[in-house]
């Protein structure tokens, strides 16, 4: 069955679809009152609905209720310095996809975006997409910008936190993470297109965020993104599953 983003939809009921998807439902995929899908509204519940009229509105009928977790084993968050639009479109997107639990952007002297309501509202259509596609019923938390003192204070927030750069002394990832193997709240943090500019990387490490290298390539901003979260969750969801079979 297609997947809808129907706010409301996780308390039950007749629930009205808003335009947009209402479209989508009878001008792309042409469905009729009657037909069968599923819906969800970012609370980590997933209905199965009937396709139904309320008044002049398109609505759905919600038939069964579900509880069904598709999310990552370790909550990670990504702090970035905004990138321009198609990269950002790129992080989002796949970041969703992968399992991402928050994005936080951030000031830097060298970002070239800037982050205002509109454009947290773009993003977050991105992330109802992603997720209507990969299936997951919870949204990524997407945060106004911070400056880098309130950066550092999320750093601390963190069970562990990294930050990638180009410095000769950057630890491998994997090598810093093998270090805390219990930590279920990670936080990585991906600066600007031009690099950090003087003097920012510092407050960051000083805060307790370790420095990582993520390969011996240069990586433009999105892809460094999106393998770093891979990577973050492949270590942490192979240890999880090493760690209970050990148990059992």
């Amino acid at each position: 069955m297609d997947r809808f983003f129907i706010p409301g939809v996780s308390h039950g009921g007749t629930v009205p679809v808003d335009d947009a998807e209402a479209r989508h439902m009878t001008r792309v995929l042409r469905m009729k009152p009657g037909d069968m899908l599923v819906a969800f509204d970012g609370t980590g519940v997933e209905c199965v609905c009937r396709l139904a009229h309320s008044g002049r509105r398109l609505a759905v009928q919600v038939v069964e209720r579900r509880q069904v977790s598709r999310e990552a084993a370790v909550q990670v968050t990504l702090a970035i310095a905004a990138a321009k639009t198609k990269a950002m479109d790129v992080v989002l997107q796949k970041c969703t996809e992968l399992g991402l639990a928050r994005l936080v952007p951030f000031h830097s002297q060298r970002s070239v975006a800037k982050v205002d309501d509109a454009k947290l509202e773009k993003w977050r259509r991105i992330t109802i997409e992603a997720a209507k596609q990969c299936g997951r019923n919870v949204l990524p938390e997407l945060m106004h910008p911070l400056d880098t003192v309130r950066l550092a204070e999320l750093i601390r927030e963190h069970d562990v936190a990294v930050v990638a750069a180009l410095d000769p002394s950057a630890k491998p990832l994997k090598q810093v993470l093998q270090r805390a193997p219990a930590a279920r709240r990670i936080l990585y943090v991906i600066g600007p297109e031009g690099g950090f500019g003087p003097g920012e990387l510092e407050p960051i490490t000083a805060a307790g965020a370790a420095a990582v290298s993520l390969g011996r390539s240069v990586l433009r901003v999105e892809t460094a993104a999106v393998a770093a979260l891979a990577m973050i969750l492949y270590h942490y969801s192979d240890a999880i599953q090493k760690e209970r079979s050990e148990q059992c």
